[in-house]
C-alpha cells in the first residue's frame, strides 16, 4: 500500500506547486451495487440440547453439511458522496484525487435443499426474512484520476481504493426452532468482510450548469468483498460486486 500513498502524495504536491487552473468540488448520489449469483454453504446443528430447570437432556446433536446450495442476489441501493481537488495541465486534460464514503448494499437468497430438518426445499428468506441483507460502508479514494473535456462532455477514468469502516449484515447464524428442550441451528459458511478492496471506476459527466455536472458511473471490485476463511468457495470465487452510480457533482471553487 505504501506506493499508493506516495504516488497520492506527489500528485497533491504537483497540485499546491502549481497552484493554478485547479478546482474543488463535491459529488453525492445514490449507487446500486450488483453481485454474480454464487453457491453457498450451510451447517446444520440438529438437536442441541440446553437446560430446562436443573436438568440437561442427553442428547447428541446431528451435524450435517450442505454445499452447493444455490444462491440469487439482486441490487439494494445505497450512496456515495465525496469531495475532490483537480489541476488541469493541458488542453482540458486534469489529473484528480478525491476522498468520501460509498456503500456498497445487496441482498441474496438461497434455497436450501431438503435435508433431515426440511422435506422440502426452503428458500432461506423464509427462516429469516432479513437473511441476506447486506451494507457495507467504505472510505472510498479515487486517488489517481485522469479526465479529459468536451465541451459540456468530460470523461474520467482511475483506481480506487476502499477500506471498510462500518458492516450490517444478517447473523451468521439462525435457530429454527426450540421445542422439547432442543433446538436446531443453520450456519452459514461466510467469512467477514475484507478491509480492504481495491478497484477501478469510469464516470461521464455533463454540465448542466457552469458549476453543476450530472454524472453517471461505474465502479468495479478487483476483489472478492470476503475472506476466503471461513467462505464457502462459490461465496468467495463470485463476491466481486460492479457498481452503477448516478448523482450530481457541484464546484465549490475555482482558482
Amino acid at each position: 500500500m505504501r506506493y499508493i500513498y506516495f504516488l497520492a502524495l506527489g500528485i497533491i504536491s504537483t497540485i499546491i506547486v502549481s497552484a493554478q487552473n485547479f478546482d474543488i468540488k463535491i459529488s453525492a448520489g445514490a449507487d446500486a451495487t450488483q453481485m454474480k449469483n454464487f453457491n453457498n454453504g450451510f451447517t446444520i446443528i440438529q438437536g442441541i440440547p440446553f437446560k430446562t430447570g436443573n436438568e440437561l437432556p442427553q442428547k447428541t446433536p446431528v451435524i450435517s453439511k450442505v454445499e452447493g446450495a444455490s444462491s440469487q442476489t439482486n441490487y439494494k441501493v445505497g450512496f456515495f458522496a465525496d469531495a475532490e481537488i483537480s489541476k488541469e495541465f493541458w488542453n482540458h486534460w486534469k489529473l484528480s484525487i478525491s476522498l468520501g464514503v460509498n456503500q456498497l448494499a445487496y441482498t441474496y437468497d438461497t434455497k436450501l435443499p431438503a435435508n433431515n430438518l426440511f422435506e422440502k426445499d426452503t428458500m432461506m428468506k423464509q427462516i429469516s426474512s432479513d437473511f441476506g441483507e447486506t451494507k457495507l460502508l467504505y472510505v472510498n479514494s479515487r486517488f489517481l484520476n485522469v479526465s479529459k473535456s468536451f465541451g459540456r462532455v468530460s470523461l474520467q477514468l482511475g483506481p480506487v481504493v476502499n477500506y471498510l469502516v462500518h458492516k450490517k449484515y444478517n447473523a451468521d447464524f439462525f435457530i429454527i426452532d426450540s421445542v422439547n428442550s432442543v433446538s436446531h441451528v443453520i450456519g452459514e459458511q461466510r467469512g467477514n468482510p475484507k478491509k480492504l478492496k481495491l478497484g477501478g471506476h469510469f464516470n461521464l459527466r455533463y454540465k448542466i450548469l457552469t458549476p453543476l455536472d450530472i454524472m453517471i458511473g461505474t465502479q468495479y471490485f478487483f476483489n472478492s468483498i470476503y475472506e476466503s476463511a471461513g467462505t464457502y468457495e462459490g461465496v468467495y470465487k463470485k463476491s466481486n460486486p460492479i457498481q452503477l452510480q448516478l448523482g450530481l457533482s457541484y464546484r465549490i471553487a475555482y482558482f
